[in-house]
């Protein structure tokens, strides 16, 4: 449990850093768990490489972590991030690292492998 609860104090102090921006911090480093710390109030949805729906896309607000639980068989997931509900879909950007922070303007899209098929 300890390093879970590192890694969500990591994900903390990294929003509370980025205070301000448009973004979000994420980390796979927990395994089997998903966790994202935004830097502002957006919409978040996530998707696995296979198109299931992991989480809707809903309202979360700065600075709260959401941790969402992945199942074994999810080899990738698709971050989106937005200002608005009904943004314009954004081709995700590959993202090599299990966690970081992702800042931008409007609409931020990243995808991130979990394991090696």
């Amino acid at each position: 449990m300890a390093p879970r609860s590192q890694a969500l104090r990591a994900s903390a102090l990294a929003a509370e850093q980025n205070a301000g921006a448009f973004g979000f911090h994420y980390s796979l480093d927990t395994k089997g768990h998903l966790v994202i710390v935004p830097a502002a109030d957006g919409y978040l949805f996530v998707k696995s490489g296979d198109g299931k729906i992991l989480f809707p896309r809903k309202q979360i607000a700065a600075a709260i972590t959401t941790d969402i639980a992945l199942p074994d068989a999810v080899n990738s997931v698709t971050i989106t991030f937005t200002r608005e509900e009904s943004a314009a879909e954004t081709k995700p950007t590959p993202r090599p690292e299990s966690s970081g922070a992702v800042e931008g303007s409007d609409n931020l899209a990243i995808e991130v492998k979990i394991k090696s098929n």
